[in-house]
């Protein structure tokens, strides 16, 4: 199995759009590609982070899943519209496969 984590941090004042966002973008690439996603808030440390997980098979199904996304206009239009809720240059991706 390979986990899919895409963390950010809101920007202050945005918590309420920015979690919108997040469950709207959850329920776009599961409607759009079958994917589900699930969405997380840290509980310590840095205020307002967030993050999107998703389960895969193998990496093969991640990259599928990365082209089909990449590829798909109104999933772009939707990410673009909500850059002013996240810090800008804050957002990290990872992957983890299971041993």
């Amino acid at each position: 199995m390979v986990r899919f984590v895409r963390r950010g941090t809101i920007k202050p004042g945005k918590l309420q759009p920015a979690l919108a966002f997040a469950n709207e973008i959850a329920s776009y690439v599961k409607s759009k590609i079958g994917v589900d996603v699930n969405i997380f808030m840290q509980a310590g440390g840095v205020v307002g982070r967030i993050c999107w997980q998703t389960d895969y098979p193998d990496m093969g199904a991640v990259e599928k899943t990365n082209r089909e996304l990449l590829t798909d206009q109104e999933f772009l239009k939707r990410v673009e519209a909500a850059a002013d809720l996240f810090i800008q240059g804050d957002m990290r991706d990872s992957l983890w496969t299971q041993l």
